[in-house]
């Protein structure tokens, strides 16, 4: 195999792996949440419009559970948001938005209510 060939190959197994890798990221967003999680301490859940509840659903859950949004508000007072988001892509759909000033707030606010709230998403963001 001479040298041209051998750069050709090297260069078809580039795409390919480019390729692989651009399809992951789609379907996954892998990289959107390594960036989201360890850049800018964000929580984001990357979901279908179908895996949303509603917007009712998502108020009435959060309004029946006053006391564990007052939890989540007593881990750093005066620096957590606590509310009920809908998102534009998703018309009617909704989750629940927890804003927090530290890394340290985020990880007790995920000790206290893990990867859901009482079955709702919920989208992390350190403002």
């Amino acid at each position: 195999m001479n040298k041209s060939n051998k750069g050709r190959i090297i260069w078809i197994m580039i795409l390919i792996l480019l390729g692989i890798l651009i399809v992951a990221e789609v379907r996954t967003h892998f990289i959107k949440k390594w960036i989201s999680d360890v850049v800018y301490d964000n929580r984001v859940p990357y979901l279908r419009c179908e895996e949303l509840p509603s917007l009712a659903d998502a108020e009435q859950t959060v309004a029946a559970h006053q006391d564990v949004i007052e939890q989540i508000e007593a881990i750093h007072p005066g620096h957590i948001r606590v509310y009920v988001s809908s998102d534009s892509s998703c018309p009617e759909k909704g989750m629940l938005v927890i804003e927090y000033a530290s890394h340290d707030d985020r990880e007790q606010i995920e000790a206290l209510i893990g990867e859901t709230f009482f079955g709702i998403p919920w989208k992390g963001l350190n403002v």
